[in-house]
């Protein structure tokens, strides 16, 4: 997790392997902590020994260790650690961490009295690193928790002034060692600038302390005169919240001892230093910067045959060399290939004669064979008196990155439009003016069993001749705008489409081609067959007790009745009735069932015994006719059923009410239960020894309105059984239907436990 705001950054020396270093930049940068990294000793122990005081702690691969022992041969790992530790003489306390794969240490225990520490370097090292840093940066932490509701305590004074002749770097650290130790008792932040003789300081904390610093020793002491403050006052915000007072100078001839530039300019003292470079130089006049390392960019100047005259210390940075590699030497050895050859064969032709070049995407050579992308603007001008080329390169990391995640969310976005293209049922078509087939998406290649590949070889023309192959009827083509054509086809399947067309546009007026839109409307079609055959069959099936009580009502109006012969048609309007009402019943049934998919079902858990004993007890066995005997089941006997106990008794009563009607010349009803162990399911199966069905009509058993008695004699409309398999579905079971003619059915109700 990055650094909690009270805590202390560290400043942490690096010495590793190249490949080693990013990783450890990455994971300490995150932490919240300032790296220094080198995969060069001599370089480290330069940096090291320009400013000692800036380093908090030094991590190195322990191969460095054995670098020593190769130079001064010491006796053992103990010494050449002592050697190496005496090499940094000047760290003092500073913490010291050596690791490597060969060291088998896992823990790190800070403590202030150790200085050297060991660890293996393994998967885990980076994470023992960061808790182990946490632990030392919260020994001396700087600024106390800010109250975040009262920001007033943030008081900031920023000063420049003149240094009183030319001050050794013995002199600068003495100066930082004394703000570091003001700092520590104070929880003072802020960072201290020098530079050819001028200093440039923001303080900032609780008024007192800042005040206190300032006006009692800042301004007493001997070593600078003619201060000015162009700052004081409450600020919004710490500039430096997690960072320990830091000094960052230079000397007047140029050399960097104290930090390099590139750190500098990443570091929030130098980006707050850059950020009121004018407000500085508005207020103290003396205090200026007028070389071109303080540009925030990479400069260098030429002569008109490209010979470097001026190269500014961030561009080598950047590119890892040392002026003396640079300068009088030809620009073209910054280049790789390929911007070389753009470079002398456009950017030289157009400065000769132009003058200037803006805007020019190019690549600088990196450290280790890295290709830095750069933008490039450059102008004509005069340099020391000499007419000279000034270049100005502006590393465009972030905007390579951004091209390219533009790159990337293009061709997600394709994808994805692909991919719903793909999946969708409609089929998408669009054809040039020359009728070439510009897309087509996977519906269409299977419209005429094709891949992909040979459909785009195809022209429009040829694709509508395939397709007609497949159509029952001529095949009608949409020719105009919004026109809308219908396709019956028998190939890959039974399918009916409907086909529109569409003029696409381009935002600058043109046409790209026609699109032409397939719509399966297959179910729609089947839906609205099986909306007219419900609307046949449901006016036929209730037109026929409608006739007959309002035919026997009229007579009976009319006195047409004679008295004997009333009792009987009265109980015949009654039946008729009777089953006109269940009908209704059965007909909204089903519609609520379909509507509300289930969700008026109220289920409980019932033990299935005192279920299905309920359930037969509540059942009207018709007059004559046997009832069912149901011996109890020991192994049903704790068995307990999820369900609608009223939509389970209307699927037993139905499937047995079918089992008495359609056995109407006698004949056993049976039900049996049992556990099914194979489907961890518990099954009724109920049998009769009835008319039978044909086999052929068993798969239409549980079809609206299928009928097996053709004849009309015996009551109903054929939906009781597509009830009962809807209602089974929404109780987590199934129902089965076997048959065999003049012999009798068996249907098996299946509940999954």
């Amino acid at each position: 997790m990055p650094m909690n705001r009270s805590m202390r950054c560290l400043t942490i020396l690096v010495i590793d392997e190249s490949l080693v270093l990013d990783l450890v930049n990455k994971s300490l940068t995150y932490l919240g902590h300032s790296v220094v990294s080198f995969n060069n000793l001599d370089k480290a122990l330069k940096a090291f020994k320009a400013d000692p005081l800036i380093f908090d702690v030094i991590i190195v691969d322990e191969k460095y260790p054995e670098i020593f022992k190769s130079l001064f041969y010491p006796n053992n790992d103990a010494d050449a650690r002592m050697l190496f530790k005496n090499t940094f003489s000047d760290i003092y306390s500073t913490p010291f961490l050596i690791w490597g794969e060969t060291i088998h240490s896992t823990e790190l225990i800070f403590s202030p009295e150790t200085a050297i520490y060991l660890l293996s370097k393994n998967y885990n090292a980076l994470k023992t690193i960061g808790d182990w840093l946490s632990v030392v940066a919260q020994e001396n932490p700087v600024i106390n928790v800010i109250d975040k509701e009262n920001e007033s305590e943030v008081y900031q004074i920023i000063y420049a002034s003149k240094a009183i002749g030319d001050l050794s770097e013995n002199d600068l650290i003495s100066i930082l060692t004394r703000a570091r130790q003001f700092n520590q008792s104070t929880h003072i932040t802020g960072t201290l600038v020098y530079h050819r003789g001028f200093f440039l300081q923001i303080i900032e904390g609780a008024k007192a302390n800042v005040t206190s610093l300032f006006y009692s020793q800042i301004t007493n002491d001997k070593r600078h005169y003619n201060i000015t403050v162009f700052h004081e006052g409450y600020a919004l915000k710490r500039e430096f919240p997690n960072w320990q007072m830091g000094f960052y100078g230079t000397s007047g001839n140029e050399s960097y001892h104290l930090l390099g530039l590139t750190d500098f300019k990443k570091h929030p003292a130098g980006q707050f230093f850059r950020r009121h470079l004018t407000q500085i130089q508005k207020h103290f006049l003396h205090f200026e910067l007028d070389d071109f390392d303080y540009l925030p960019c990479l400069i260098l100047v030429t002569d008109k045959n490209g010979i470097i005259l001026k190269a500014n210390s961030e561009l080598l940075m950047l590119i890892g060399k040392e002026r003396d590699d640079v300068e009088r030497k030809s620009i073209n050895e910054l280049f790789p290939p390929a911007s070389r050859i753009f470079l002398q064969t456009h950017v030289w032709t157009t400065l000769c004669h132009q003058g200037s070049m803006n805007e020019i995407h190019l690549k600088l050579n990196g450290e280790n064979h890295a290709r830095i992308p750069v933008v490039l603007n450059c102008k004509r001008g005069v340099f020391e008196g000499v007419e000279s080329y000034f270049w100005a390169f502006f590393v465009s990391v972030e905007r390579d990155k951004f091209e390219v995640e533009i790159l990337e969310s293009q061709r997600r976005t394709e994808s994805l439009l692909k991919t719903i293209f793909d999946i969708s049922p409609n089929g998408y078509l669009l054809v040039d003016d020359k009728q070439r087939i510009l897309f087509a998406n996977e519906m269409i290649a299977r419209l005429i069993e094709c891949s992909r590949q040979d459909l785009y070889a195809l022209s429009s023309h040829e694709f509508w001749k395939q397709l007609a192959r497949y159509s029952q009827k001529n095949l009608s083509i949409p020719q105009e705008i919004d026109e809308t054509c219908y396709f019956d086809l028998i190939k890959p399947r039974v399918i009916k489409l409907m086909c529109s067309m569409q003029s696409i546009i381009l935002p600058n007026g043109s046409s790209l081609g026609n699109l032409f839109y397939f719509n399966d409307i297959t179910k729609e079609e089947e839906s609205n067959r099986i909306k007219a055959e419900f609307l046949t069959h449901a006016s036929h099936e209730l037109r026929t007790p409608l006739a007959t009580i309002h035919g026997y009502s009229e007579l009976l109006e009319h006195g047409m009745i004679s008295t004997e012969t009333q009792p009987s048609i009265v109980h015949i309007i009654y039946e008729q009735s009777t089953w006109l009402i269940s009908m209704v019943d059965e007909l909204l049934d089903l519609h609520r069932i379909e509507t509300r998919s289930g969700n008026g079902f109220e289920k409980t858990n019932y033990l299935f015994n005192d279920l299905i004993h309920e359930t037969l007890a509540e059942f009207s066995v018709p007059v004559g006719r046997q009832a069912i005997m149901l011996s109890p089941s020991p192994e049903l006997t704790n068995i307990e059923l999820y369900v609608d106990k009223i939509k389970f008794k209307q699927v037993i009563h139905c499937v047995m009410d079918n089992a008495y009607k359609y056995s109407p010349n006698g004949g056993n009803v049976s039900l049996y239960t049992r556990i099914n162990s194979a489907n961890n399911a518990l099954e009724i199966e109920i049998t009769d020894e009835g008319i039978g069905v044909e086999e052929s009509d068993i798969p239409l058993i549980f079809e609206r309105f299928f009928r097996v008695d053709k004849s009309g004699n015996i009551p109903g409309i054929g939906l009781g059984l597509t009830i009962a398999k809807e209602i089974m579905f929404f109780l987590n079971g199934e129902i089965y239907f076997n048959s065999i003619l003049n012999q009798g059915s068996q249907v098996i109700v299946r509940f999954y436990l």
